[in-house]
């Protein structure tokens, strides 16, 4: 384990590094672009490369169960619990498949990064328009139907407090449009290594729990696939959630 006082000298270092090589993966997207389609398996080398770098220079370590289950060719959606930006280099680093995300349509903006990002087949969602809002989503299901592995993070934004949050519903549109096999996820640790408001990423041991799919009958009321989406998700991914808080409330009594 890494000493506390080096982990706060290390770490402006580590984050000119991780924006290093973020400046370096997003020019080289944006220059192969015009020489191959987005559809390459360049661009997912590149990003997941991306991912597993950030990983490395962040000294977080990643633990994984249940992705021989993934179906290789199946439209598929991955809806994951959200603490910490961490949550997404794990995601894309270790998931399998074209890995894409909905993000903040100012991300596009970003210089170099945003442009990338957007080339590698992620969406934008702008939440000021209800009519930008369901393009997107319904871009989204047809990058599924192109054969992309889209992430949700169905709480919305990330948790302030460490505890899973009630799951918004506007996911539900992606899933029915597309008939994407939906694979909840569990991520454990991302909070207590990097929380929203922090200032320094501890180095940590996460795990990625890849939870048996849930397949629903699209043929189905619209209602009661939403509510078997829902449930279904939630559930699974709180029995495998550990809560940061029972750990802190341990050590405090300690």
């Amino acid at each position: 384990m890494t000493p506390r006082p080096l982990v706060y000298l290390l770490n402006p270092f580590k984050i000119l590094l991780c924006v290093l090589v973020t400046f370096f993966f997003s020019l080289l997207v944006c220059l192969l672009v015009p020489f191959c389609k987005r559809e390459r398996p360049v661009f997912t080398r590149i990003q997941k490369t991306w991912g597993w770098m950030l990983l490395k220079i962040l000294q977080i370590r990643v633990n994984t169960q249940g992705l021989t289950q993934v179906h290789p060719s199946a439209p598929r959606m991955f809806l994951a619990n959200h603490s910490s930006y961490l949550d997404i280099f794990v995601l894309t680093a270790r998931l399998p498949g074209k890995v894409i995300f909905l993000g903040k349509r100012e991300l596009n903006k970003v210089p170099l990064f945003g442009w990338s990002w957007v080339i590698a087949g992620n969406v934008p969602i702008d939440r000021h328009s209800p009519r930008a809002f369901m393009q997107s989503l319904d871009l989204a299901a047809h990058r599924i139907r192109q054969g992309y592995s889209l992430v949700i993070f169905p709480e919305g934004t990330r948790s302030p407090d460490g505890k899973i949050h009630p799951f918004k519903r506007g996911f539900i549109r992606i899933a029915q449009k597309s008939r994407a096999t939906i694979y909840p996820v569990t991520i454990n640790g991302a909070f207590r290594s990097f929380k929203k408001g922090d200032k320094v990423i501890q180095p940590a041991r996460l795990e990625l729990i890849v939870h048996p799919p849930i397949q629903p009958d699209y043929q189905q009321n619209p209602r009661e696939i939403e509510v078997q989406i829902l449930q279904q998700s939630r559930k699974k991914i709180i029995q495998a959630y550990r809560d940061p808080r029972d750990r802190q409330e341990e050590t405090r009594r300690k």
